[in-house]
């Protein structure tokens, strides 16, 4: 992710907390509670577990990603093995056409996403729990 991504989602993020404190100091306001403290206080516990969910989100993805790779390498071995066992050249062809070069081009594109993956985890995961530190 690049820096203009970085800033984008810590920019994003501050936005709605926020407007979550905004919302709430209305909230306390329109019912005649001049406590703001406990409406923040509410208002940030609320921000603490969006950004937790945020977190179990992008771990969440990574996983699925991965399974779902672990699933199109069992296709591949299986349709490798049908296709070493025809000897005859049109066969061979055929399962490698129809199976093997889409495997492929899936497994790549798999392999893309977990990286990327790996990387808003990693990265968006350290500001999420930066700002939960913060609010601690």
């Amino acid at each position: 992710m690049d820096q203009d991504g970085l800033r984008t989602v810590l920019v994003n993020v501050l936005i709605k907390f926020l407007q979550e404190i905004a919302t709430f100091c209305r909230i306390g306001s329109a019912k005649g509670d001049d406590n703001m403290e406990s409406n923040i206080l509410i208002a940030k516990e609320q921000w603490r577990k969006e950004l937790k969910q945020e977190q179990d989100n992008l771990r969440l993805r990574l996983l699925n990603l991965e399974n779902e790779k672990e699933v199109l390498e069992y296709k591949y071995q299986i349709a490798a093995q049908v296709h070493n066992r025809y000897h005859k050249g049109h066969y061979k062809n055929k399962i490698n056409e129809l199976f093997l070069e889409p495997l492929e081009q899936k497994l790549d594109r798999i392999e893309e996403e977990i990286e990327a993956a790996k990387t808003d985890k990693n990265v968006k995961g350290r500001i999420l729990e930066s700002l939960i530190e913060q609010l601690d």
